[in-house]
């Protein structure tokens, strides 16, 4: 897998609204992850090919100590580890295309502007906390 999907995990995990994330860390997203680790045990091709990061997202969600991902959630460092990241992927998916075809191509234009997008809540939280 791309660095570039792997790094919107911990995005979204610090980014992911507070009734999310606590469904996640509770009960459901404890069973959904022990489901999901057995049948991995049976079928490995297809959860490498078709489910590869939506379990990349969901285990450590779930297996991060709660104390860790409540400090990093509600903390500056967060936000700031948010911030670069997004900068990160924006930086990535200009020199990846070039700066003229990121901004003028269909789907680059639209690709920018939600990678841009989601510089705003983190820069937001930093702001708020700071």
């Amino acid at each position: 897998m791309n660095i570039v999907p792997m790094l919107l995990v911990p995005y979204i995990g610090l980014n992911l609204p507070s009734i999310l994330f606590n469904i996640i860390r509770g009960d459901l997203g404890r069973w959904i992850a022990s489901m999901v680790v057995m049948t991995y045990l049976f079928f490995q091709q297809f959860f490498v090919d078709y489910l590869g990061f939506p379990i990349a997202l969901l285990l450590p969600l779930v297996t991060v100590p709660h104390l860790l991902m409540i400090f990093l959630r509600n903390n500056i460092i967060g936000a700031s580890m948010s911030i670069a990241i997004g900068i990160y992927l924006l930086d990535e998916h200009i020199r990846s295309r070039g700066p003229r075809q990121a901004f003028t191509e269909k789907r680059g234009c639209t690709n920018t502007l939600a990678i841009m997008l989601m510089l705003v809540s983190p820069f937001l939280d930093f702001y708020n906390l700071s």
